[in-house]
């Protein structure tokens, strides 16, 4: 025998060996109250890491005559073990095979397949367990193009975006699309991702876009894949979302001479939970965890959380949550919170400041910021929204208005904001107010009743300057005669000099 070619079917065996004996080392089975006798597969965690979905196939509890594919969910417990999955009942889970293809990181909108007929659903969390009517999302042209049998998908956590899988031939293979949510909330004509994610003859699928909204994790069984169909990671080299990087093999910790796919991961990135199969045997598929190596995680984000209140009466409220670049104003997602206890969650990727806000009819919202341009770990910030009922008497603060340092002039990031104002006058045409402007304590006194007079005078111009009658708009300065807090910090200060908005009539 050729000596080369036997150092090379040696180092082949080895290889293989090593492969197997590291994959088997570094997933972790899921617990068996988890990985039933039934067979699990498509899971999804949520960015919280908190919740686990997945599609659990012929339990007796599952609906319809077949008892095929229904979604179950697990919680995570102190102790760190996920509980006794629940079977998610209806509305969500019907007659038809049932799949979940994302969740927000509120934990309170799910991404469905509508089995029903081509396409995918949302439905909201009503109450405590509680799910609306999947209603079925309008996706420009993709009942026409989509010509396969399997369809499946991922929903960026800023809820802009979806990443699906689907064939525009009859029989053929899958290839990786994106789409784009419009202002009225339906979505684009689905646009190829590109030739460096989509090759021409291997099978793209199960895509997952990792908190970051940059991350591309998908399966494929294009050339170099172990055996069958292997993970693969990429990254978005732009805002185009047709360039990314070029698809790097997940490994063996990942896969395996099988068929693996169905890659999940929360918002910290440090687990991801897979489906797996044993090598060499027919059991069915299996859910697993696995520790992400550091080069292969996506970039790191921040989760904010908190609960949204009425300002005036302390109650918890359900209500919409958006966030944007403070920068250009423009909203770049947007979240719920949750209608029992008014708990709301969103993942905000670093390299920008943002402002995010809670809003509800009836209320004017109190809006909040936070500066992450300067890239770090993961982290979890904790953050409430307030709400005030639009009612004689009641004040706003107008967190996001900011100006030169002793000056009176307003910068750009400070439009957002004072359009907000601007959009609930134009709803309210009876509405006055007063807009106040307040100091800290120091300087002199005098200057400091100019200057925040001159401060609540400018925004009287901007919005006078869009339209709104003048008289319905007093201002005054209060220098530092209405402190909110200490002026013996530097913290106390900074919340003393502000700008305020009172609601004179209604």
């Amino acid at each position: 025998m050729n000596p080369k070619i036997t150092f090379v079917s040696s180092f082949i065996f080895v290889y293989v060996f090593f492969t197997l004996s590291c994959f088997s080392q570094a997933r972790i089975p899921l617990a068996r109250n988890i990985n039933s006798e039934f067979a699990e597969f498509s899971p999804k965690i949520s960015p919280d890491g908190k919740t686990l979905y997945f599609t659990r196939n012929l339990h007796p509890d599952n609906f319809g005559m077949d008892k095929a594919f229904d979604i179950w969910y697990s919680e995570l417990q102190a102790d760190g073990q996920w509980g006794t999955p629940t079977h998610l009942g209806k509305p969500v889970n019907d007659e038809h095979p049932n799949s979940i293809e994302g969740i927000t990181p509120d934990g309170n909108t799910l991404l469905l397949s509508t089995w029903g007929g081509k396409g995918f659903s949302f439905s909201k969390k009503i109450s405590l367990g509680a799910w609306g009517v999947p209603r079925r999302i309008q996706i420009k042209d993709l009942e026409i193009m989509d010509k396969g049998e399997y369809l499946d998908a991922s929903l960026s956590n800023d809820s802009k975006i979806i990443i699906m899988s689907f064939s525009e031939n009859q029989g053929g293979i899958n290839s990786l699309y994106f789409s784009k949510m419009e202002e009225d909330g339906s979505f684009t004509k689905p646009v190829n991702l590109g030739e460096n994610i989509n090759t021409l003859d291997f099978d793209e699928s199960t895509p997952f876009l990792a908190s970051d909204n940059k991350t591309l994790y998908f399966s494929s069984n294009r050339t170099g894949s172990f055996g069958n169909n292997d993970i693969y990671i990429s990254r978005r080299l732009d805002d185009t979302w047709q360039n990314w990087s070029t698809p790097e093999n997940m490994g063996p910790d990942f896969n395996t001479n099988d068929w693996d796919a169905y890659f999940t991961l929360p918002a910290s990135g440090d687990y991801a939970y897979v489906v797996g199969y044993e090598p060499n045997s027919n059991t069915n598929g299996e859910l697993y965890k696995v520790k992400i190596p550091e080069k292969l995680r996506p970039e790191p984000v921040c989760l904010v959380k908190g609960t949204v209140f009425n300002g005036k009466t302390q109650g918890v409220l359900g209500a919409n949550v958006s966030y944007q670049d403070l920068s250009t104003g423009k909203e770049v997602g947007i979240a719920n919170s949750n209608p029992d206890n008014g708990t709301y969650e969103i993942v905000l990727p670093y390299g920008k400041t943002y402002s995010f806000l809670a809003s509800k009819e009836g209320f004017a919202s109190v809006s909040d910021n936070l500066d992450l341009r300067e890239v770090s770990t993961y982290k979890e910030v904790e953050r409430n929204l307030t709400l005030m009922p639009i009612e004689i008497g009641q004040t706003v603060r107008m967190n996001n208005l900011f100006f030169e340092t002793g000056n009176v002039n307003l910068k750009n990031e400070s439009f957002s904001e004072i359009d907000r104002l601007l959009e609930l006058m134009q709803a309210n045409l009876n509405l006055e107010i007063e807009i106040g402007g307040h100091t800290d304590n120091v300087g002199k006194d005098k200057d400091n009743y100019v200057l925040s007079l001159q401060r609540a005078e400018n925004v009287k111009k901007y919005l006078v300057s869009k339209g709104i009658d003048l008289k319905k708009i007093s201002v005054k300065g209060y220098g530092k005669d209405k402190p909110n807090a200490g002026n013996d910090t530097e913290t106390g200060k900074a919340l003393n000099r502000r700008v305020e908005f009172t609601i004179t009539k209604k």
